[in-house]
């Protein structure tokens, strides 16, 4: 039988977790030497940006069960999210991956380098690879999959990540255990093969995606070539397909969006270069 949701506590590094381990472990904090789950006295301070309204008001719920002492704010926008983490410290964030007007992962990224994100839950509404594995890489504390789990373990999983432990819903497990569709294309392709494969995935052609990347039509067209023969693929339709189910982009009634794109280019060891057109 599957396990639905793994918690674990235990001091590790967040930075970059063991890829043979069993559990993501997530970090203690000082204050959880004395955290008491049922009650997370030492959490003063929760802000909620969920995109879904049922999800928001599951998670509004799960916080007055665990932390109804603590100021809570809630935000739908990544304008006003932006605004409250770069003003003040918050002690847990609840955040889904994207808002109605865009992506947040990097955001959420830039917030815990920053401290100003002590604890960081992700509710998801399905494991997209790519947004489970930046969710690692931006030292997140857990993921629920509201698919998998339902909104009844969100009380848990507040109490879990709130106390310096984790939560990760077991479909989260499997995509960073590698398991499941699309698992080996983390393990076949690089940072920078990724970051390319994001750009192409919108349906671009090799110009355009230069343009966007910085580097020569020669070198896309190479990089295009390299994921072709590595993931088998035919054509760039295919391209495109792995792309979006792989969770590297995600086309909405905005647009195109590209989830945690500046977390996986800080990954990447080339350096993109501002080619400049010759004056007619």
């Amino acid at each position: 039988m599957r396990e639905t949701g793994v918690r674990a506590f235990g001091p590790r590094f967040e930075s970059e977790p063991d890829a043979n381990s069993e559990v993501l472990l997530a970090p203690l904090p000082s204050e959880s030497e004395c955290c008491d789950p049922a009650t997370l006295s030492h959490v003063h301070t929760v802000g909620v940006a969920v995109s879904d309204h049922l999800a928001a008001d599951a998670v509004q719920r799960a916080l007055l069960s665990c932390v109804s002492h603590a100021v809570t704010w809630r935000e739908t926008e990544v304008a006003g999210l932006r605004r409250r983490l770069s003003t003040s410290e918050v002690d847990l964030v609840v955040a889904s991956p994207s808002l109605a007007d865009g992506d947040v992962l990097d955001l959420l990224a830039q917030s815990r380098r920053l401290g100003r994100c002590k604890r960081l839950l992700v509710v998801v509404e399905q494991a997209a690879p790519m947004v489970i594995h930046t969710l690692r890489t931006l030292g997140a504390h857990g993921a629920i999959d509201t698919q998998v789990d339902g909104v009844s373990r969100l009380v848990e999983a507040v109490r879990q990540v709130g106390c310096g432990g984790a939560y990760w819903s077991g479909s989260c497990l499997d995509v960073l255990h590698g398991q499941g569709p699309l698992s080996h294309v983390p393990k076949l392709l690089s940072p920078v093969e990724l970051y390319v494969m994001a750009i192409l995935g919108e349906g671009c052609d090799d110009e355009a995606a230069a343009d966007r990347i910085g580097l020569s039509a020669q070198a896309v067209h190479a990089y295009r070539k390299r994921l072709h023969l590595k993931l088998g693929l035919q054509h760039r339709g295919q391209l495109v397909g792995v792309a979006v189910r792989f969770g590297l982009v995600r086309f909405t009634r905005r647009g195109v969006e590209h989830p945690g794109l500046e977390s996986l280019r800080s990954r990447c060891v080339f350096r993109t270069r501002h080619r400049v057109r010759a004056q007619t």
